[in-house]
């Protein structure tokens, strides 16, 4: 069971998309991934679906994937995200005229995705779950 857990070979993480979150992709970054090979919206599903199976979650969020220039991603993998304090809600912006588009897409979306659900789970747990760790900005023990 713990391997089904962790995501090991076969595991099909279950569908979460208009329970637990939505995704909103524009239209240009949509596109602009396609033409590199890559549906965006779908693997931005799939990851949050394989990342919420291993976090605590409580009510609908939203994330929301636009493009963006250099200066705003991390200019060596053209991707940043960010998680609204106070919803918990899920921003990532890419960089379409980054060099390798459709390879930072595959590689960088399922990793922030994660990172920042992650952030998202903690800011909408903490109240409720108290004892579930720190939070954002907060020091765990030493």
């Amino acid at each position: 069971m713990t391997g089904l857990l962790s995501g090991g070979p076969g595991y099909q993480p279950p569908n979460l998309r208009g329970t637990a979150f939505d995704v909103n992709v524009s239209a240009d970054a949509q596109s602009a991934a396609e033409r590199s090979g890559v549906d965006l919206a779908g693997l931005v599903v799939a990851s949050a679906n394989r990342a919420l199976a291993l976090l605590p979650h409580r009510g609908p969020m939203v994330i929301t994937v636009t493009f963006g220039g250099v200066r705003q991603t991390i200019p060596e993998i053209g991707i940043a995200g960010y998680t609204d304090p106070r919803r918990g809600n899920v921003d990532i912006t890419i960089d379409p005229e980054h060099a390798r588009f459709g390879q930072l897409l595959r590689r960088w979306i399922p990793a922030t995705v994660a990172h920042e659900l992650d952030h998202s789970s903690r800011l909408r747990t903490a109240p409720a779950r108290p004892h579930a760790g720190p939070g954002i900005g907060q020091r765990g023990p030493r």
